[in-house]
């Protein structure tokens, strides 16, 4: 079961996944599912963004690796350029490499869903995608077989907060939605 989730704070973007990568009845595991990557960091423009999602682990790496491609080596420069750039990525994403799985069972077919936390020169940005849509998030999302539980915790929880008390708000909520499901115990 996967939980990756993102809290937008008034000074920055906190994302939380657990680390346990796993097959149903095959195969379990432990990895990074969050990268993050940063520069202009003594420049006048500074931009920082972490990635992590649920899904087909391989589209999720080749998604990870495009998306950061895209973040270190193309023109965008501020959030709202790199949410078009998602939007459009994403799409063609589920038209090459998805549909033309339609025919095959649910649970055969690839699945993305991804958390992507921004910064460009001070705007804080929280996206989420799910299957070929991308959204803006403004306060919190989540991402994964835990998102629903997730959601219910972070809307009972969230208020307007600062960096470190969202992470550790993400901490905790990846925490129960982890010990509250039975398939992870």
């Amino acid at each position: 079961m996967t939980i990756a989730l993102g809290i937008l704070a008034n000074d920055g973007v906190a994302i939380a996944t657990d680390t346990q990568i796993g097959i149903q009845d095959y195969m379990k595991s432990h990895a990074a599912k969050l990268v993050a990557a940063r520069f202009g960091l003594n420049d006048a423009k500074k931009a920082a963004i972490a990635l992590t999602g649920a899904g087909t682990v391989g589209y999720l790496d080749r998604i990870k690796a495009d998306l950061l491609g895209a973040f270190y080596n193309s023109p965008i420069s501020s959030g709202v350029e790199f949410q078009v750039y998602l939007d459009h990525y994403i799409h063609n994403f589920y038209q090459n490499h998805v549909i033309p799985f339609a025919g095959y069972h649910p649970t055969e077919r690839p699945d993305v869903a991804l958390l992507v936390g921004l910064e460009y020169d001070g705007e804080f940005r929280l996206l989420a995608t799910e299957k070929n849509n991308c959204r803006r998030s403004m306060h919190y999302d989540a991402v994964g077989a835990g998102a629903m539980y997730a959601h219910i915790l972070l809307g009972r929880l969230y208020a307007p907060m600062n960096i470190d008390e969202a992470a550790m708000l993400a901490a905790y909520v990846v925490f129960h939605v982890k010990g509250g499901c039975p398939e992870t115990r």
